[in-house]
This record gives structure tokens, sequence and C-alpha cells, in this order.
């Protein structure tokens, strides 16, 4: 049997497209002067990280709660600000991978994420590089929710089996090779390499990009 063309490439972001190291919470508890297990325990008390993520709470709602408890003045450009630098720093050899694929497929990133990472990427050079940017707080629902992909293939106008799907979280993987999607785990840019070729899509890697560098008016 004739394997069927593949036509489009869907990246997980954190952890396979950029290296993510955890440091927002601990910047917003230093602004409003608490300890970060203080806030840890807010944001688990209203279960900001599954609302944020489902786009449940929006910017304005998140701060506003966050102003509330604390008494603080925090703006959502804040936020971006804060957790967008943990994701700065783009894995050497990701934006040659994205060159080499670009020409032969359409490419997109589908990511479990909130505005203060998504905001900070969409102003990218690298974002720019995608043909389509898929956000769990935009689309309404995370990864493995199988809702989450099929609605990112609606958005692409793609089928399953026209598709390759990379993250670095087993049970999304499984998620998305339960739809008859084209996916494997990835830790590195290495696996993503190699996983790419299991499936015949040939690639490059050349020199390092190590940060993202964003737009500029």
């Amino acid at each position: 049997m004739t394997r069927p063309q593949i036509r489009w490439i869907l990246f997980d972001l954190g952890n396979v497209l950029v290296d993510h190291v955890p440091s927002g919470t601990g910047r917003i508890a230093a602004f409003l002067g608490i300890e970060t297990e203080t806030l840890h325990s807010f944001l688990l008390k209203i279960d900001a990280s599954r609302r944020l993520c489902t786009g449940e709470f929006n910017a304005e709602e998140f701060v506003a709660m966050v102003n509330k408890q604390f008494n603080g003045a925090i703006t959502p450009k804040m936020i971006t600000e804060w957790f967008g630098p943990e994701i700065e720093r783009v894995y050497p050899g990701i934006p040659d991978l994205i060159t080499a694929l670009s020409g032969r497929y359409s490419l997109g990133v589908l990511s479990n994420t909130f505005f203060g990472h998504w905001d900070y990427f969409a102003a990218t050079d690298l974002a720019g590089r995608f043909s389509a940017l898929m956000a769990s707080h935009l689309l309404g629902c995370v990864k493995p929710d199988p809702e989450i992909y099929r609605k990112a293939l609606r958005q692409i106008a793609a089928k399953p089996e026209e598709t390759i799907f990379i993250d670095d979280k087993e049970e999304n993987v499984a998620a998305a090779l339960a739809l008859g999607i084209n996916a494997f785990q990835s830790l590195s840019p290495a696996e993503t390499i190699s996983g790419l070729a299991r499936l015949g899509i040939s690639t490059e890697s050349g020199g390092n990009q190590p940060t993202v560098q964003a737009k500029t008016a």
C-alpha cells in the first residue's frame, strides 16, 4: 500500500522547538512582595494552570484575580514580559531544520500554553516561519484531549494521515496516534530529525541560533 503523502508537520513548542525554563511565577511573587510558595498555593487553589491553558481565564481575568488576592497592580503585559523569557532559547539546529522543511511541507505549532508564553512567542521571527500557530488557550482544550487535534486538523484542512505531530510528552503522542496522525515523541532536535527520517522525511541540520529574536516594528 502506498503511504499517504505528508502535507503538514506540527510541532509542540516547549521542549521540542524551544527550551522551557520556569521562572515566571517567581517574577510575579517578587513584584508582589510575597513568597513564591504563597503564590503557587493560590494558583493551585484557583486551578490556574488548567484554566489558563484552556482559555477559561483570559489575560484580564487572570491578573484581576491575582491583584485582588494580593493587592497588586499587575498588567497582562507584565505577565508576558515575565513568562516569555521562559521560552526564549531556541534549541540549536531548529532554525536550520525549519528552513530545510519549509520548502516542501506546511509547518505548524500546536502547543498547550497560555497568553504569557504565546503572546511572546507569536511576536518572534521564529513564529513567523510557521504557516499555522495553534494554542490551547485559543482552541479551548488541551492535549491530550482528542478534540484539540480535531480542531487543529480542521484549521489546517488536513487529514490525520497527511500530518505528522511531534511532542515531548508520551500521552500527547499516544492521543494523536489514536486519531491516525503520524506522531512521535521527541526530547531533542536530534530525536526530531531521526523521528522524521523514520517517517521518510529528509532533513538537514546546520548552525546554531540560540535565542528567539523578537520582531521589530
